[in-house]
Order: C-alpha cells, then sequence, then structure tokens
C-alpha cells in the first residue's frame, strides 16, 4: 500500500485539465446515426473512386480514415483543403475553407508531406481541434486524423464583453505569487468544456516565487467567469570536466569556463542552444548556475547537479542522433536543469520550460536527477507538448505517461548500450522500469513501474482491469498513472517483437504526425499502425507486431467499414441437418433431386443490436412466421419441403448492410440473387428449394423507378424490388423512370424499351423517359444495364409481368424482358440491385 501511495505521490505527469472526461458513453440518436451514415457513404465513394478498401474509424467527433484516399496531387495546403471540402461529410464541417485553418506543412524523411489544420469557429481558433492530412511520397492522400467539433453554437454565459486587460487581471486573482517570470497576454479562443463551445481569452501566468507554477486559465468573455485553469506543469519526478553523480560514477561533463569559474553550461551541443544546470540551494527561490573552481565537480553537494547535466545531454543526443530533432521543440530550445528544489522534495517536473529535481528524502527516494528514464521521461513531456500536445486527463493522458515512459526506457536503454556509438541495442526485460535507480534507494530491485508486468505497481495490463476514476486530482484525471500500464504492456510486446530501434521510430513518428490533443487508446493503435505502414510496408512483421501488442492488451483493432458474416446450415431430406457453411457457400445439394426441408441462420461479428430474421413458405402450411438468429424455420421430421424464402436484417445497422440469398430450385436450377425480405424460390409451383448461398453485403445503390399506366397515368416511385405497374388489371405500362440513389459518383444507370408500333427506342440514363406518354402505347420489352464506376461491382436484376404470361424469371445487366414480337403488353415489373 504504501507503494502505491508512493507511485501516486511521485506524479511522473503532463497537463492538468480540470474538466469532464471528453468521451461518455450514450445512446447514438437518429441524427447522429444518419450523419454517421452519410460519413460511410463518402467512404464507399472514395472506395469506388479509388479501387481500395479503406480504414475508417469514427467516435464523437474523433476521425480516423487511412488507404488510398485519392489520386495523386502536389502535396500542399490548398490540396489538403480541397480533399478536406470535397469529403466534408467525413469530418463533419460544412466548408473546408471556411472552419479550417493551416497550421503548419513539413515533409519528413521519407518524402511524406503532412498537413496540419486547427478548426475555427466565427474564425476563432478552436482549442484542441487539429485535423492532420498525410500525402505519401507519391502525392496520393493516404490517412486523416484528428477531431474536430461538430457543434459549432458558441454558448454565452452574459452580456459583457471583456478585454484583454480585463482578462489577464481575472487570471492573476486566481493564484498567490511574489514574482511572474513573464508578462502575461491575452489570446482569444475557443474552448470547448462539456459539450458546450465557449469563447475564451486563454492566460498563461508563470511565476517561480514562492513556488513554482504554469497555468493557463480560460476567462469567458461573455461573462469574465474562469471556465477552466490548466496546469503546465509536468511532474514525475566550452571546456571538459569531470563530476560524481548520484549512482557514484565518474561523468564526463561539457563545461564552460568564465575567467577562473568553471560553470555547467553546454553550448557544445549542436541540437540545443544551450543546456545549463542551475540550484536552488534547497530553496525554491530563484537558482543560481551550478559552478565551482576546478572543473572537477566532485563533491556531494555536487552529484545532483552533475547528473542533471549529464543526462540531459543524453536526452538531447538522444532525439538529435536518431530524429535528428533539435532540441525538445525541433528548433534549439535551451535546457535548464535546478536541482536541489527544496528540502527532502520527493519529486521532479517539467514545468513547460525547464527541469526542476528535487532532492528526496534518502529514504522514499534519493536525487531525483540520478535517473536516466526518469529525465528522459519528464524531457519527453516537452516533446510531446511541442508535437501532439497529448491532454492529460482519462486515455489521453494515460497514454501521455505511457509515451513518456517508453521513450524514457528507450533513451536509457540507448545510452547504457553505447547505441550512438555501434553498440547493440539490447532489449532486456529487466530495464523496462521507471525510477528504479531513485526510488527507496535502501531496497534494491525497487521501481516506480514495470513496463513489462503493470501490475508490480499496481497498474493494469489490459482493458479488461482499465480504471474508470474521477476526472479531477483526487481521481488522478481519470487514472493517468494507472491506466498507462496497459499501453506501456504494448509498447513492450512491440519491442520485445521488433526490436528497440524500429520501436522508436515507430512511436516518434506517430507522436509527430499523427497524434493530437485528443488521441485516445483506439486513436493510438490507429496511428502506430500507420507509422509501422508508412516506415515498414503494409504486410510487414511491424505492423503485425503492433496490431499483436495491442490486441494483446485489449484495445480495439484497426478497424476498416466492418461487414458482419453470416452462417447457416439446412436440413436435407434423407440427410439431416449438415454442418454450417458460412458466407455465400453452399447448404443443401445440388443435382441430386433433394428437398430443403429446414434451415437455421445466424450472424457473426455483427453489431450488438443488429438481428437476421427469416420465414419459409412450406408445403402444405404455407407462409410461416419470421424467426430470429438462429431459430430453425421450416420442418422437422415431416418430410416437407421448403418452397420459398424471404430473410432480413433488422435493428442496429441495418441501413449499412444487406443479406442477399439465390437458391437452387427443382426444375429451374439457380434463381438470380434476391436480398432483403424479397422471395426466393416459387409460389405456388409446388417446388422444392434444393441449396441456398447466402452473404452479407454493404448495401448496394439503391434503385427507384416509376411507370406511366394506362388509365392510371403516372404512378409514385417505389425502390428496390417493390412492384411498379399493376398486376391482375390488365393495364399496359407506357413509359418509365429508372434513377440511382446511395450511388458512388460516376455510376449510371442506362435502359431501353421495345414499344408498339416503335421498337426499340434509344438507350436513355439517370431519371429521362423511356417509352411514350400520351400516344397510348404499350412497352412490349425492356433492357437495363449499369455503366460507369463501381459497375464491375454490382448487378441490376429485373422482372416483367407480360399479358397472358404472368411473371416472367429474373434477368440482369442488358438482358430483354419481356417479349420481342408477340405484341405482349408489359403490365408491371420490378428492378433492384445486387453485389456481383
Amino acid at each position: 500500500m504504501g507503494k502505491k501511495i508512493l507511485s501516486a505521490f511521485i506524479v511522473l505527469t503532463s497537463v492538468m485539465l480540470y474538466s469532464a472526461p471528453i468521451y461518455a458513453e450514450k445512446a447514438a440518436t437518429s441524427t447522429e446515426t444518419s450523419q454517421y451514415t452519410q460519413m460511410l457513404n463518402v467512404v464507399k465513394k472514395i472506395e469506388n473512386i479509388n479501387g481500395e478498401k479503406i480504414k475508417f474509424q469514427q467516435n464523437n467527433g474523433q476521425v480516423f480514415i487511412a488507404g488510398k484516399l485519392s489520386k495523386k496531387k502536389v502535396p500542399s495546403e490548398k490540396e489538403a483543403t480541397q480533399f478536406l471540402e470535397d469529403n466534408k461529410q467525413i469530418f463533419g464541417i460544412d466548408s473546408a475553407q471556411n472552419e479550417l485553418k493551416p497550421i503548419s506543412t513539413k515533409k519528413d524523411s521519407n518524402g511524406d508531406t503532412f498537413v496540419r489544420f486547427n478548426q475555427v469557429i466565427n474564425g476563432v481558433s478552436v482549442k484542441d481541434r487539429i485535423l492532420n492530412v498525410h500525402f505519401d511520397k507519391n502525392g496520393t492522400v493516404v490517412s486523416v486524423n484528428g477531431t474536430i467539433e461538430k457543434n459549432k453554437t458558441v454558448t454565452r454565459l452574459g452580456n459583457i464583453s471583456i478585454n484583454e486587460e480585463d482578462a489577464v487581471n481575472i487570471a492573476l486573482k486566481q493564484f498567490t505569487y511574489k514574482t511572474l517570470e513573464n508578462t502575461p497576454k491575452a489570446i482569444k479562443t475557443i474552448l470547448t468544456d462539456n459539450n458546450k463551445n465557449y469563447e475564451v481569452f486563454k492566460v498563461n501566468i508563470y511565476y517561480t516565487n514562492p513556488t513554482i507554477g504554469n497555468w493557463d486559465v480560460f476567462v469567458d468573455i461573455s461573462s469574465g467567469k474562469v471556465i477552466k485553469t490548466e496546469n503546465n506543469i509536468k511532474y514525475d519526478g566550452k571546456v571538459l570536466g569531470t563530476g560524481i553523480d548520484v549512482s557514484g560514477t565518474t561523468r564526463t561533463l561539457n563545461l564552460y569556463q568564465s575567467g577562473s569559474s568553471y560553470q555547467m553550461k553546454d553550448i557544445s551541443n549542436s541540437a540545443a542552444s544551450y543546456i545549463n544546470t542551475y540550484s536552488y540551494n534547497n530553496t525554491t527561490l530563484l537558482g543560481t548556475l551550478v559552478s565551482n573552481s576546478t572543473s572537477n565537480f566532485n563533491q556531494e553537494s555536487h552529484k545532483a547537479a552533475v547528473s542533471a547535466h549529464y543526462n540531459a545531454g543524453k536526452v538531447i543526443n538522444f532525439y538529435k542522433n536518431l530524429f535528428n530533432r533539435n532540441s525538445l521543440d525541433n528548433n534549439s530550445m535551451a535546457i535548464k536543469s535546478y536541482t536541489h528544489y527544496g528540502k527532502n522534495y520527493n519529486n521532479a517536473f517539467w514545468d513547460g520550460q525547464e527541469m526542476i529535481y528535487g532532492d528526496g528524502d534518502g529514504l522514499n527516494f534519493t536525487y531525483l536527477s540520478g535517473d536516466l528514464d526518469v529525465v528522459g521521461h519528464e524531457m519527453t513531456h516537452g516533446v510531446i507538448e511541442n508535437t501532439a500536445n497529448l491532454n492529460y486527463d482519462n486515455e489521453q493522458g494515460a497514454l501521455n505517461e505511457s509515451i513518456a515512459d517508453t521513450f524514457g526506457v528507450l533513451i536509457e536503454t540507448y545510452t547504457k548500450y553505447n547505441v550512438a556509438a555501434g553498440g547493440t541495442w539490447q532489449i532486456n526485460p529487466s530495464d523496462w522500469v521507471i525510477g528504479d535507480d531513485i526510488y527507496t534507494p535502501q531496497i534494491k530491485g525497487d521501481a516506480l513501474r514495470s513496463l513489462v508486468n503493470p501490475a508490480l505497481y499496481d497498474q493494469p495490463d489490459n482493458m479488461s482491469g482499465y480504471e474508470n476514476l474521477p476526472d479531477n486530482e483526487a481521481g488522478d484525471f481519470g487514472g493517468v498513472h494507472t491506466n498507462s500500464g496497459i499501453t506501456n504492456k504494448a509498447a513492450y510486446l512491440i519491442a520485445q517483437s521488433i526490436g528497440m530501434e524500429k520501436t522508436a521510430r515507430i512511436y516518434y513518428r506517430a507522436l509527430v504526425n499523427y497524434m493530437t490533443p485528443t488521441t485516445d487508446f483506439n486513436e493510438a493503435r490507429n496511428v502506430l499502425v500507420e507509422s509501422a505502414v508508412d516506415l515498414y510496408g503494409g504486410g510487414s512483421a511491424e505492423v503485425a507486431a503492433v496490431n499483436n501488442a495491442f490486441d494483446t492488451v485489449g484495445i480495439g483493432q484497426n478497424l476498416a467499414v466492418a461487414t458482419p458474416s453470416v452462417i447457416y446450415e439446412a436440413h436435407v431430406q434423407n440427410i439431416g441437418w449438415q454442418n454450417y457453411v458460412k458466407d455465400g457457400a453452399l447448404a443443401g445439394t445440388e443435382g441430386q433431386g433433394l428437398r430443403v426441408e429446414a434451415f437455421k441462420i445466424n450472424l457473426n461479428n455483427a453489431p450488438a443490436g443488429l438481428n437476421i430474421k427469416y420465414k419459409t413458405q412450406v408445403q402444405n402450411i404455407g407462409w410461416q412466421s419470421w424467426v430470429y438468429n438462429g431459430a430453425l424455420a421450416g420442418t422437422e421430421g415431416q418430410g416437407l419441403r421448403v418452397e420459398a424464402i424471404q430473410i432480413m436484417l433488422e435493428g442496429t445497422d441495418a441501413d449499412k448492410y444487406s443479406v442477399e440469398y439465390e437458391v437452387h430450385v427443382q426444375n429451374e436450377g439457380w434463381q438470380p440473387w434476391f436480398r432483403d425480405g424479397q422471395t426466393a424460390g416459387t409460389v405456388g409451383k409446388s417446388e422444392r428449394i434444393e441449396a441456398i448461398k447466402i452473404k452479407i453485403t454493404e448495401k448496394p445503390p439503391m434503385v427507384s423507378y416509376q411507370s406511366h399506366v394506362q388509365n392510371v397515368g403516372w404512378q409514385n416511385y417505389v425502390q428496390d424490388g417493390a412492384v411498379s405497374g399493376t398486376e391482375g388489371q390488365g393495364l399496359r405500362v407506357e413509359a418509365l423512370k429508372i434513377n440511382l440513389n446511395n450511388t458512388p459518383v460516376g455510376l449510371n444507370i442506362k435502359y431501353k424499351t421495345q414499344v408498339q408500333n416503335i421498337g426499340w427506342q434509344d438507350w436513355i440514363y439517370n431519371g429521362a423517359l423511356t417509352g411514350t406518354e400520351g400516344k397510348g402505347l404499350r412497352i412490349e420489352s425492356l433492357q437495363i444495364m449499369l455503366e460507369g464506376t463501381g459497375a464491375d461491382k454490382y448487378s441490376i436484376l429485373y422482372q416483367a409481368e407480360v399479358q397472358n404470361q404472368g411473371w416472367q424469371n429474373w434477368v440482369k445487366d442488358g438482358e430483354t424482358a419481356g417479349t420481342v414480337g408477340k405484341s405482349l403488353r408489359i403490365e408491371a415489373m420490378k428492378i433492384i440491385i445486387i453485389e456481383k
């Protein structure tokens, strides 16, 4: 128990948010369902245009889409904006030009280009609402990820309008301090909090006396009310010289000689303006640059500073050597480390500008600068702040901590095994701990956290153990130091599979190019996979390693628009129940003349709430009632044939998918495919069904059509297999209009009719009239085809009821329905589109 309390106390952390959780579970409204359906339609359109399946995930404004998303372009802000405009329904925006502001464009060493946008509402930037567009080296858009605020309404809490000076004064009143380190400025922004948007001034207050504080205060412009306060302190904890560090090891130090004084000031590192180390001299007042009369810092009072100075240089070198990153901000930011903070202070933290280290109390902690993985962890918070800027609550905060832990281990082992000088970067489970060199110095082998076995230090290692803690200080802001164990375990498993360097490169690429302030665990998996694809290829062992690791810890799949599968079995004459088959396989028999007497049909991999229902027409019984999800339809032990069947989906996502089925019928053979409740088989012919195939597909395009009928005129449009015209009334169809709905861009429908006294008319397209109007001439035959984008994926089926003949068999894809040369009228028709 003591260990758990201490682990929480040294909150090796990042930005603290005082807000409710970003995500809350709730049932989807009909509007949300409709919006999601619109998103999927655009996703399908992109798939059809580019000919490849894509991955898509959307949750509360957080969007991830990846695959071949566009044709080749010249990567630029303009092209990225146009892509977002062309596909705006996916991202929940009305106008990319008006709602998204480009904030950066960068090209990486792979030749890929990343354009980052910030959402704006009424011309004001929205905090944390970032969208990334990724072009590969060929100029193809291959992924977009980020978070967009769908609610564009700004809430006003009052009727006043404060100015920048008012906001600064209000912010200053929130704290007790003696000395400010900056001149506070007020920056207008939109803050989203508890699903409401507020126009606020963001004011940064940074002070060092009597304690250190670095806060962002968000002041509502319409009322002067403080909406939120964010803590920017990240807790965790040219001459050469030498010094003895916390572990007793002699280290070589880069120093600066000023007259007869040797100062801990390193100006030799090309990646940072300088690396300076200071001492607070066991106070909380302003620190002084650590100096000595000789270049040998070997006294007890020097140990903490020697470790801080040496370790800071190792962190900067790690990022420079592996990623060519110039300091924490990639712009040669100066590094300042402060040691001997306070008296017996059991903590260390990054305050947004510098590192602060306590000395520890000698029992729970020793000098906190003495462990390179702790220093690496804290300084990595500076990298995170200058890249993804991950929020610091709930999953985002746990991910923030986990990335800092992961790089803490990577930095320490990179140094330990002398990788920069050609050493082998080993993976040793004993290395995958945080704080082992400074925590409980009198207990050997102890640590703050283990990435190999998080449970050793009261952390979960799987989502089944995720702790839903309150999003406040008492609840560790949603358990950021608890739940980080889950993604820590995933990081270790990845490294165990593919090695340290590849793990480092995948994580760094994901952090710098893909992650945003709202990236959660699922999104982290997605973007780590994308980084692995970018670096090592789509089918690589590296991609598999990331997926396998996240599978192991129970973090969701790299999702595509997943299609459920269907399983089914048939009870056959003389055989009984056959084994289950699935997804278009044959159940029953073919060519043996055996009747099917019953079916059982069920779904696999289906969303909760999606059901399959079906009913059969049985010899001597007629149509039975609907049954669901694996129940028996038909009869067993009575020797009665199934003559017809109808199958439908019902419930959650039934609007996204179709169930398609074809049957093998006595004397007819295989009928065409039917779908979504249409009748397969025969009615009134006493013919047995002998076999069936069933599959689930994404909803194909819908076809709508209307008939101009003798003595009736134009009927209303019907769609997808419904009867248009009349049955049993002896009335001719004189004209038709046929059109497509929910269709990929570029897919067209064309059709032509043979008309009494005229013959075959020309092909017409997409809702135009074929036949005649006002002339009393019958349509005698009909041909229909699909043409253009997606025509190779779908078939159009149609069936005509003909004078003196009744309903003919179904025909498809340009075949002739009706009669030629018999002067017989078409009286009705049915039309449907199915997947080939």
